[in-house]
């Protein structure tokens, strides 16, 4: 699945991105529901757990534009399938870049739009979405 993702800066914005691309198949999907289920028993052991933090896995950066804003409408994230993204989209540089999996079943991921100090996050998707990416159901 391609997905195109809303994400939020905070601070100062200088460079504004709004958008995060990211390609989640069958495999990937699998191993991010294991890594909930990890994240789900810790949190049974210790109620203070909250959640696993992966460094170096980072989606495409988007910065604003029309044509994405069109795209994606009131839409917290869209399944793009096979379209191309808008031409003339542009990508943001980014560093630090993070996925988190919570114990309550949402992955999100994080970074640091370059040479600043603002973070950029996406929305979460959920366990019932990688479940149906791994079922091959997405429709």
């Amino acid at each position: 699945m391609r997905i195109l993702i809303k994400a939020y800066t905070q601070g100062e914005v200088i460079n504004s991105v709004d958008y995060a691309f990211l390609s989640i198949y069958g495999g990937t999907a699998a191993y991010i529901l294991k890594v909930m289920d990890l994240a789900a028993f810790h949190r049974q052991e210790w109620t203070a757990f909250s959640n696993l933090t992966f460094h170096d896995a980072m989606p495409d950066w988007l910065q604003w534009s029309d044509e994405l804003c069109e795209l994606i409408g009131d839409n917290d994230w869209l399944d793009i399938g096979d379209a191309p993204l808008p031409q003339g989209t542009e990508y943001a540089r980014a560093t630090c870049g993070i996925m988190d999996v919570d114990w309550a079943g949402e992955v999100r991921w994080h970074a640091i739009i370059k040479h600043t100090n603002i973070r950029i996050d996406t929305g979460s998707l959920n366990r019932e979405l990688m479940e149906q990416i791994v079922k091959g159901d997405t429709e």
